[in-house]
């Protein structure tokens, strides 16, 4: 079981009073996923929208129909979801019901997460960091991440 609820209750009412301090919950160094995605994806969406809101009218429309010719709307691990709310919203009426379906989603995953990790019967703590690096200076970087113990796997792309 993860004890979520409170730390959603808190999310859910700062975002319906509009401000004050945020809700940041973590145990010990480690921020809960199903708290953290849903974070992300409210961010995500929300600077969207303020985007779409300061291009003007039908620019959600306009959006969509530019990415269609190169690519579309991406979005990679939990950003996956919110690109998919953009994506599949045909204007910006209709972003608060993609956008609520994808938060949910989010919650869901981070739960199935932390069930398996924080909250497992036998608790398994695991990172994944992901480096981007061009041009000279990699091998540099991989000491660097080789010289904590922890490190398990390095694999190059």
């Amino acid at each position: 079981m993860v004890p979520g609820s409170e730390h959603l209750a808190h999310l859910a009412q700062w975002v319906t009073d509009g401000g004050g301090p945020f809700p940041h919950h973590n145990e010990g160094a480690d921020t809960l996923n199903h708290f953290a995605l849903a974070v992300t994806v409210l961010l995500q969406i929300s600077q969207y929208a303020r985007y779409v809101g300061n291009l003007g009218e039908d620019s959600h429309h306009r959006i969509l129909s530019s990415v269609s010719q190169g690519g579309g709307v991406q979005g990679f691990c939990v950003g996956f979801l919110s690109a998919i709310a953009v994506a599949g919203t045909v204007d910006e009426a209709g972003l608060g019901v993609t956008a609520a379906v994808a938060l949910r989603l989010a919650v869901c995953v981070g739960a199935y997460v932390d069930r398996d990790g924080v909250y497992a019967k036998e608790p398994s703590l695991m990172r994944c960091v992901a480096v981007r690096w061009r041009g000279e200076g990699m091998k540099e970087v991989e000491n660097v991440i080789r010289s904590f113990p922890q490190v398990s796997e390095l694999h190059e792309v």
